[in-house]
């Protein structure tokens, strides 16, 4: 601990300073924070007791759980439904503050009902032109005994405090004697709050302004995985996570020091997991550097090699080399093969499913016949795998054809020929939804099995594939089924677990739910919907977030005789569409990061089924009828 205590003042001066300026650029004067985003999930945070110590969820085998910790990534709702601005936090002065903010404002500051405080302050944090507003607002709640208000306090300040926040969001994390103060004079900061801080420091790090601050972001992380004090490896594991947030300047070199990390046997099981993903995102993001890369490859397989390796730390590299590998690379016939072998004869199913899945995005970034083995793989388990397999190696071919789609290619017709004879051959209704789903992310060139997709969807009474038939419509872009999605929208009243899919299905079709979905949610006959459904149209209406739709949600939100969790549901869904970043925190690291291993905010998605009910999309419940 001893060259921590000298290096987090200088970080704090650091940041207090802007880097390199002589003055502070923390006062009361308002800040810009550049970054781009993608929107479409709603707020976050986590709340429930606990983090994880790096467990495997007992559902991993399940792929509608994988799907509802990638999709938001996957369906890329910010680029297609609302473009994002330039990722500037707006000066107020010469702006002016939108209703829809000083609403949300004066609710985070007075909550009236408690239960209300978390999500007011993660709203107010999304629409926020103002950081100085934003912390003066989250800072009281940090030593809320309620550990939600605190968690969205921290999460807020994150999100929306702009470059004040840095400091107080380090204290947090490091249980220093200033952290202890701001969490309400505690003996120590709870790990959950710290874990809250180290994503947030994510967060705000990506969105920095000065090259300078974002290197002491990372370096306080970096000191907290190696030297900080905790006996939870989820606080560790998740600043590693949140260091590749950051996009830090030098990619290079943070990559090599998480690959060691990645290979060290003394690390822990719930760090060494989320190294991985942390590596990858790096180096994609800065471009995928040819040796760099090569490196990475290398060291995964070598680790793989070890049987011993915990398998949250296996599934974490087998995802890793399908973002990094490419088939003509150094190492990608070794790739292929170990890919190939893990899908077939791994001990473990989640490691063969996962293994799945990486072959997908690998042969998609190559040609000749080492990306053409991983195929032929892929097809002939598509075709004759056991039925418990089929889906991960359809949503394999599924993203194979999405990175070829949106490189202004094809899939092979022969691959979606097998995803439609699947879809239609099987009487699974969930095995139909994921094949439904890879016809989807193959994108507009499946357009000649929609008249399929909507035979299959038509039909049923299962939530699961009514909401995955409507999203494959709409990745697609099939227009001419609108009006199809329309009626389907109507009757998921009786089925509001696909609900939230149907809508944002609507949407990437090019329809216009909102007007819909208002109409289900105040009909101007009969009676209103329960609750549940109205939590999940207000859901619906978050995860496709649109300015148009801020009067009618400030009305619901400052309804004071409405139930807490759908004034809650509002204030989720107001602020979502008044982001003016266009961000989706969840798509912001759900395309990375291992959730099966300690780090990861495994609450994230239960906090968005609790304000937008348990009927927010796809269900990883198996409901087969």
């Amino acid at each position: 601990m001893k060259r921590f205590s000298f290096v987090l003042p200088g970080i704090l001066f650091l940041v207090s300073c802007g880097g390199d300026g002589p003055g502070p650029v923390v006062a009361n004067e308002e800040l810009e924070i550049t970054g781009n985003g993608e929107r479409g999930g709603g707020i976050v945070v986590v709340v429930e007791d606990g983090v994880s110590r790096g467990g495997i969820p007992a559902q991993t085998e399940d792929w509608t759980l994988w799907w509802r910790h990638r999709g938001p990534a996957l369906l890329d709702l910010g680029r297609v439904l609302r473009s994002p601005s330039t990722g500037s936090v707006a000066d107020a002065t010469s702006t002016g503050i939108s209703p829809a903010e000083q609403v949300l404002e004066a609710a985070a500051r007075n909550p009236g009902d408690q239960e209300l405080a978390g999500p007011a302050l993660l709203a107010f944090a999304r629409a926020a032109t103002r950081p100085a507003a934003v912390l003066e607002a989250a800072m009281p709640h940090l030593a809320s005994r309620d550990k939600e208000t605190a968690s969205a306090a921290v999460l807020a300040i994150g999100i929306g405090g702009g470059v004040g926040a840095i400091p107080h969001l380090i204290h947090i994390l490091t249980d220093d004697k200033e952290g202890r103060k701001l969490a309400g004079g505690r003996r120590k900061v709870d790990d959950r709050l710290r874990v809250d801080a180290a994503w947030a420091l994510g967060i705000a790090g990506r969105r920095l302004p000065d090259s300078a601050l974002t290197r002491g972001v990372t370096h306080a992380l970096w000191i907290a995985v190696n030297e900080g004090d905790s006996k939870n490896d989820a606080v560790p594991a998740a600043c590693v996570a949140a260091l590749s947030m950051t996009r830090p300047p030098d990619p290079i070199h943070w990559a090599g020091l998480l690959i060691e990390l990645a290979k060290d046997r003394r690390a822990e099981d719930g760090i060494r997991a989320q190294a991985p993903g942390a590596v990858a995102r790096l180096l994609v993001e800065g471009d995928r550097p040819p040796g760099a890369v090569d490196q990475s490859v290398r060291a995964f397989l070598d680790v793989l090699d070890d049987r011993k390796v915990p398998i949250a730390v296996r599934l974490g590299l087998v995802e890793a080399l399908g973002h990094l590998a490419e088939p003509g690379f150094k190492h990608g016939v070794q790739v292929g093969e170990t890919l190939e072998h893990l899908a077939q004869r791994a001990k473990n199913r989640a490691e063969r499913n996962f293994a799945l899945l990486a072959l997908g995005r690998f042969s998609s970034r190559g040609e000749g016949a080492v990306a053409n083995r991983a195929f032929q793989h892929l097809m002939e388990t598509v075709e004759n795998g056991k039925s418990a397999t089929k889906p991960w190696a359809a949503l394999a071919l599924g993203l194979l054809g999405r990175e070829f789609s949106r490189a202004h290619g094809a899939i092979d017709v022969m691959a979606e020929e097998a995803l439609r004879k699947g879809m239609l051959a099987s009487k699974d209704a969930e095995l139909q939804a994921a094949f439904a789903l890879a016809l989807g992310l193959c994108g507009p060139d499946s357009v000649e099995t929609v008249p399929d997709i909507v035979k299959v969807t038509g039909k049923t009474r299962n939530p699961v594939l009514r909401g995955a038939g409507s999203l494959a419509l709409g990745l697609i872009g099939s227009w001419d089924s609108q009006s199809t999605i329309e009626e389907w929208l109507g009757k998921s009243l009786k089925e509001p677990e696909a609900l939230g899919d149907v809508a944002v299905g609507l949407a990437l079709a090019g329809g216009d739910p909102r007007t819909a979905l208002f109409s289900l949610l105040e009909p101007e006959k009969g009676r209103k919907p329960n609750r549940p459904v109205q939590e999940a149209i207000l859901g619906a209406l978050a995860r496709i977030g649109h300015p148009a739709t801020c009067a009618r949600l400030l009305e619901r939100a400052g309804d004071e005789k409405a139930a807490w969790p759908l004034r809650a549901a509002a204030l989720d869904a107001l602020g979502a569409s008044s982001d003016p970043r266009g961000e989706d925190w969840s798509a912001s690291w759900s395309s990375w990061f291992n959730y099966t291993g300690a780090g990861w905010p495994e609450t994230l998605m239960d906090y968005e089924v609790r304000i937008r009910g348990e009927k927010a999309g796809i269900d990883p419940r198996p409901k087969n009828r």
